[in-house]
């Protein structure tokens, strides 16, 4: 298995817009031939959505950029992003990570900084939804302290999984702040 690049995590700013949804129209790919729906939710996304979500005050939207190497070689790539929709259950959605770079960690960074942005600003959960057929997804979002709760369907009928992580899941510290390069 290849190693991670040299990864940071910062805010996304609206230039990031079209590589971002570049890089979720990729990772969601698989996901659709699963339920055999071109049209799931992440795939209906354009950019002015994308831009529209870095530009809400409401809501964090973070990318893993390449600082150093990396499976291309290309220093400031983008391989991953994730949202937080601020509240008192957080909403974590749109976790992506790009197809040559799943397995590598990405994920788990990105999900790491938008628990501490969510701890820091006082949420007492975090909660997200994902296939209810996703295995794969399912199990990482568990090994990240996720609980299910229920499902639910998408307007097309996709079954979705929603899950569940209290703030002080696995011992993180109710109020750390988030990584230097995450405002």
């Amino acid at each position: 298995m290849p190693s991670r690049p040299d990864v940071r995590v910062r805010t996304a700013i609206a230039a990031d817009a079209g590589e971002l949804l570049t890089v979720q129209l990729a990772a969601f790919v698989s996901e659709a031939q699963q339920y055999g729906d071109p049209l799931i939710l992440p795939l209906r996304d354009d950019v002015g959505a994308v831009r529209s979500a870095v530009a809400d005050p409401a809501c964090t939207v973070l990318v893993a950029e390449v600082v150093v190497g990396g499976p291309d070689g290309r220093a400031g790539r983008l391989l991953g992003s994730a949202r937080l929709h601020r509240g008192d259950v957080g909403q974590v959605g749109r976790v992506v990570v790009a197809p040559d770079a799943q397995g590598l960690g990405v994920g788990s960074l990105l999900l790491g900084a938008l628990h501490r942005v969510a701890a820091r600003d006082g949420a007492l959960a975090t909660e997200l939804f994902t296939g209810a057929d996703s295995a794969r997804n399912i199990a990482f979002y568990a090994r990240h302290g996720y609980v299910a709760t229920h499902l639910i369907a998408d307007d097309r009928g996709v079954r979705l999984q929603v899950m569940r992580r209290a703030a002080d899941a696995f011992g993180s510290p109710p109020h750390a702040g988030p990584p230097a390069d995450v405002g």
